[in-house]
């Protein structure tokens, strides 16, 4: 029987015979599906490639774990002999690269390690592919690639990559690229476990860039500085970062999970693009560190298709830089966890330019978990859905030092037992707020709330803000100045002290002037003092409450809490118009206004009103000083269409001159409708106490139990209706005239 001469030996041969012949430069690999055809025609005729074949000084050809024909692939002839073969690649049969003309057992085997450092400096500049085609899966596994005092230029594997050491000190550049198809997800079982393996990738110098097809798991880039003994350093920047799945920490709480699942560069990084799918993104582990994209330099921009989710680790889950960072979009949630802050995207001591997240910001039972933060700058935030609140302190929120425009749905901090300052924004200045849907509190202090120290700009709130049972919860805050502030919805207080508050000035050592304020729902007092309040410490430029027309209900009421749904300024409140009822609660000066006198180091400013009107009634409550007026100097007007005074002492009551700056002078007062006490009223309601002159007062309806006291003159009274009791006294002009004192110009009834 004559046997048919072995292929393979006869390729062996041919390249023998090349290789003695001074080996020419190594042909380009084949496109994929040329090398499948040829590589499945040796796999029909010889059943399967021997352990591990070298098929040329740059080619090494071997059957992998489960079928496929591997091809490992040099740039450079840098495999001249059996013995450099067998230094540089480690496979788990323990058989090494053959050259002989004898064909092994076929044995199916891992390849656990590269060894590129057994090359010396002429493996410098080296290229490397590792790809797979056959029976297999189409992919192959590689545990390690050693590469210590060497600079790469591409470094390819066709599957999961354990790890890769690689950098030469002082070589500006340790990698050019890595491309692989995953990194880490075989965990250590592609490594020989007798070499003590490990899936940390530490790389000195720069990496121009990283390409993964698939998953990072619990695997970690680690980018570092290299010195050379003559003292250049090679910067530690990674270009750019592509992962086409997800970059995922190791899930168990202890320190085996620090650091797993990371990317991390002492230098920059440039882009970053991580995910495809919503179901895919950033995943923080138990470990410090885990699931994090870090640099100490800056960060270019990340662009995560999924979501960033934090986990029990602190700092885990998220995108974070020392420098400043660009643009970031995430096209899901960001989310917090158990974790310090773990899902974030933070900069430690520079700016973010613009942070867009599709989803929720929210946070977690750690502390600052859930959050975008800036150490300077944050020129832009829109968050698709809502920001939240979490248990953890600070979670679940946006700060910086300045903030430009915020654009968000809901800010809600109503999560049950909310951290401190949970589900709010915060820092030194903001530029503008745009909320779509509503600003709640929640249970914790300043949960779902706006605190800023310094200034803040325009606020738009197209839903409500309503008050929780947290102090200062559900508010808007300004240290500083107050822009104009318009709310579709309603202003509601809550069980916390000044809960659902919008107040400006807030620091008693600087005046906070509030520009207009419109509120087109209604303003309601809670059972906390000063909810549901409108408060300045400084001016206000105008308030307006109610609907566009002018509606018989009630739109202005005090609550239980002293000062709830209570305005004042310190200075000027240039108008109040109030298209509805204004009513008076049981807590002391719960619906009422007033403008106070303020002294400051550059001058006094009076506690004066310009125009006021209600079209509906102005009635007081059972707490004193309940649905009042109250100005410390001047009063321009008032028209109101009907006055009632309630139970609690000075309900119902207009107060004019309290102050020192003026003497409270007062113009035209008109009462379209009654001007009455009700049931049993308290001392001093339904008054009328003008400090200076009175000009007119001109009441439409009836009067009953009413009192009318002015200071100086009052210029006319006109009354077109019954007088049932009334009591009227002026004590004359302030400077008299020669032969006359008039106190009452005129009495019509």
């Amino acid at each position: 029987m004559k046997f048919r001469k072995p292929l393979l030996k006869s390729l062996l041969a041919k390249f023998r015979k090349t290789e003695a012949a001074a080996v020419a430069p190594a042909r380009p690999l084949q496109r994929k599906n040329a090398e499948r055809k040829t590589l499945s025609s040796i796999e029909g005729l010889e059943g399967r490639i021997a352990p591990a074949t070298l098929v040329n000084p740059s080619t090494v050809l071997f059957t992998d774990f489960d079928g496929d024909i591997v091809t490992v692939k040099f740039s450079k002839n840098v495999l001249t002999d059996l013995a450099k073969a067998n230094a540089v690649l480690k496979f788990s049969t323990g058989l090494n690269a053959v050259v002989s003309g004898t064909t092994p057992t076929p044995q199916l085997e891992n390849l656990w390690l590269m060894d590129l450092s057994s090359l010396g400096t002429v493996a410098n500049g080296l290229s490397v592919s590792v790809s797979a085609t056959g029976a297999g899966n189409g992919s192959v596994d590689v545990g390690a690639i050693k590469a210590t005092n060497l600079s790469l230029s591409t470094v390819a594997v066709e599957g999961d990559l354990g790890q890769i050491d690689v950098g030469r000190a002082g070589s500006p550049t340790a990698l050019v690229a890595l491309k692989v198809g995953s990194l880490g997800v075989r965990g250590l079982d592609s490594q020989d476990p007798a070499s003590v393996p490990n899936i940390v990738s530490t790389i000195s110098g720069a990496l121009g860039s990283l390409n993964v097809v698939g998953d990072i798991k619990e695997a970690r880039v680690n980018v570092i500085n290299g010195t050379a003994a003559n003292g250049l350093t090679s910067v530690s920047s990674i270009g750019s970062v592509v992962i086409g799945g997800s970059l995922i920490g190791r899930t168990a709480v202890e320190a085996a999970s620090n650091n797993t699942g990371r990317i991390d560069a002492t230098g920059s990084i440039g882009t970053v693009r991580i995910g495809t799918d919503a179901a895919e993104g950033i995943f923080g582990g138990g470990g410090e560190g885990s699931g994090q994209v870090s640099a100490a330099g800056k960060i270019t921009s990340v662009l995560v298709t999924g979501k960033i989710t934090g986990g029990g680790g602190a700092s885990s889950g998220g995108v974070q830089a020392g420098g400043a960072i660009g643009a970031v979009t995430v096209t899901g949630d960001l989310l917090g966890s158990s974790g310090s802050f773990s899902g974030t995207v933070l900069s430690t001591a520079a700016s973010i330019t613009t942070v867009k997240v599709g989803g929720d910001i929210a946070g977690g039972a750690g502390a600052n978990s859930g959050r975008v933060q800036a150490s300077t700058t944050l020129v832009t935030v829109v968050v698709g859905d809502d920001i939240i609140a979490g248990t953890g302190e600070s979670s679940g929120g946006v700060s910086a030092s300045v903030i430009g425009a915020v654009s968000v749905n809901d800010i809600d901090g109503s999560t049950a037992n909310a951290g401190l300052r949970s589900g709010g924004i915060a820092g030194g200045k903001l530029n503008s707020l745009s909320v779509t849907g509503s600003i709640l509190g929640g249970t914790g202090a300043q949960t779902g709330a706006v605190e800023i120290t310094g200034d803040v700009g325009a606020v738009v709130v197209r839903g409500s803000i309503e008050g929780g049972d947290g102090q200062s919860s559900g508010a808007i805050i300004a240290y500083g100045k107050l822009g104009a502030v318009t709310v579709f919805g309603n202003l509601t207080g809550g069980i916390g002290f000044e809960s659902g508050e919008i107040v400006s000035g807030y620091d008693a050592l600087r005046i906070g002037d509030m520009g207009a304020v419109k509120i087109f729902g209604r303003v309601e007092g809670g059972q906390g003092d000063k909810s549901g309040s409108i408060r300045s410490g400084g001016k206000i430029t105008s308030v307006f409450i109610g609907t566009a027309a002018p509606v018989k209900v009630d739109v202005w009421k005090g609550g239980a809490g002293d000062y709830s749904g209570f305005i004042e300024s310190q200075g000027l409140i240039s108008s109040v118009v109030v298209n509805g009822n204004v009513v008076g609660g049981t807590g002391d000066f719960s619906g009422s206004v007033r403008s106070v006198d303020r002294v400051t180091n550059t001058g006094e400013f009076s506690g004066a009103i310009g125009a006021v009107s209600i079209t509906g009634q102005l009635r007081g409550g059972d707490g004193a000083n309940s649905g009042g007026i109250f100005a410390d100097g001047n009063l321009s007007s008032l028209v109101v269409g009907s006055w009632t005074g309630g139970s609690g002492s000075g309900s119902g009551s207009l107060r004019t001159g309290e102050g020192f700056v003026q003497t409270g002078n007062t113009g035209s007062i008109r009462i379209l409708g009654t001007f009455q006490a009700n049931g049993t009223p308290g001392a001093g309601s339904a008054s009328i106490v003008v400090g200076g002159n009175l000009t007119a007062l001109a009441i439409s309806g009836i009067v009953d139990s009413a009192t009318v006291r002015v200071g100086d003159a009052l210029g006319a009274l006109s009354i077109r209706a019954d007088v049932l009791d009334m009591l009227v006294t002026a004590r004359g002009q302030v400077v008299q005239g020669a032969t006359t004192d008039v106190a009452i110009g005129s009495i019509a009834v």
